[in-house]
């Protein structure tokens, strides 16, 4: 068996835990803040995978990363990082473009081929403060 099949494997397991913690966690309000706008694309971003794929993808980064799903945009490096260690450079390059095409229509941004998750969160918040 694979690193990959037995990460698939072990996270498949967590998903009894993972319901358990969703019924503590509040469920996040509507989008109203650049940081919710932010997580909401990055939550339709995730869900190629589906829903319980996308669920067990945040427990994966709250477990092993200390990251919950509503600090990705005080964390977008964090963020990438974890998706690296999860997917590999390839897969983390495809979920980025996944989560950009879903920024791009939110916040109406140009396409730069160039302009990674992080550089995007860190532009949307700068944009943020100046309004402030």
């Amino acid at each position: 068996m694979s690193r990959r099949d037995l990460l698939f494997d072990s996270l498949k397991n967590c998903i009894v835990i993972l319901e358990k913690d969703r019924l503590r966690e509040p469920s996040m309000k509507v989008a109203s803040t650049i940081e919710n706008k932010i997580v909401q694309c990055v939550d339709e971003g995730l869900q190629i995978f589906g829903e319980s794929a996308k669920e067990v993808i945040y427990f994966y980064l709250k477990r092993n990363f200390q990251l919950k799903k509503t600090e990705i945009p005080e964390k977008p490096e964090t963020f990438c990082k974890a998706i690296t260690s999860l997917f590999g450079e390839d897969g983390a390059k495809l979920i980025e473009e996944s989560i950009l095409q879903k920024m791009r229509l939110c916040f109406k941004l140009k396409h730069r081929s160039r302009l990674t998750f992080v550089k995007t969160v860190l532009n949307l918040k700068a944009k943020q403060n100046k309004v402030s």
